[in-house]
């Protein structure tokens, strides 16, 4: 009886999305070393039929999807994350104008105390000096 015991598997899901899981990992990994090159050496449209394997319908409601999404306040708006991140960048440059002019004014600061110590530290040895001369027998 043993002998005639025999399994079909038509597929084997785990094995199956396992495998699907790493060509999607491997996809976005292709994707995140592309995305500074996009308008500058491949297109949006290239990089989804591509890269991502989309068609043109998968295209058409994913971007349907994307708007809803931003619409509804689920996701947020991509020219809106780029005006956020510029306002970001200007704020610090701001502060590193502003830290740059306190450092200034902290290294002229140090500059004058260490003068001021100087000329006191003088003005002791000039006036410990001249009270050391021997004086002069009458």
């Amino acid at each position: 009886m043993k002998e005639h015991i025999q399994y079909d598997y038509l597929k084997d899901n785990h094995f199956t999305e396992l495998k699907n899981l790493e060509m999607k990992t491997e996809q976005l990994n292709v994707l995140g070393l592309m995305d500074p090159f996009v308008g500058k050496y491949f297109s949006i449209n290239y990089i989804r039929s591509e890269i991502l394997g989309m068609t043109e319908k998968q295209i058409e409601e994913m971007d349907m999807e994307m708007t809803d999404d931003i619409e509804m306040g689920r996701a947020i708006n991509p020219t809106d994350l780029v005006a956020a991140d510029q306002e970001q960048l200007d704020a610090e440059t701001d502060n590193i104008e502003l830290d740059k002019e306190v450092k200034k004014a902290q290294i002229a600061s140090q500059n004058s105390k260490t003068a001021e110590n100087a000329a006191k530290a003088q003005e002791a040895k000039t006036n410990g000096s001249a009270s050391t001369k021997p004086k002069a027998d009458k």
